[in-house]
């Protein structure tokens, strides 16, 4: 199953060739922030249900369709998926707020990936792609 957005809304696309063709010209991005020099917080909408990925065929829930990442010199070291556009750019700015002003350079890395695994993150060794 595929997804889309309607605004800030997430709507079920069965039709594979109608979500190639709306996905890459929506506003997928909900938040990007700068850490420190080499270290981004990224949260996009994805479009497919990460649910899938980590419970076979299971499809409890909402689908997990928004991605926070945490990226270290543009590598992906941990990531978070969550249902919605508002609960996604909560959790990132949550994030930011925490550690902004707080930690140094060197600890605002490892405080970011810690709050990611804390919230179920998924390390990069972890996908299941």
């Amino acid at each position: 199953m595929f997804y889309l957005l309607d605004g800030h809304d997430v709507v079920a696309c069965k039709d594979p060739i109608e979500f190639a063709h709306k996905y890459f010209k929506q506003e997928r991005v909900v938040a990007t922030t700068a850490l420190t020099q080499d270290v981004t917080l990224s949260t996009v909408f994805i479009g497919t249900d990460k649910r899938l990925e980590s419970y076979g065929n299971e499809t409890v829930g909402r689908p997990l369709v928004f991605e926070t990442a945490l990226l270290i010199n543009k590598q992906v070291e941990e990531r978070v998926w969550l249902p919605t556009w508002e609960e996604a750019a909560a959790f990132h700015n949550a994030i930011v707020t925490r550690l902004d002003g707080i930690y140094t350079e060197i600890d605002k890395k490892i405080a970011a990936r810690d709050m990611l695994l804390e919230h179920g993150g998924c390390k990069e060794e972890d996908n299941f792609e």
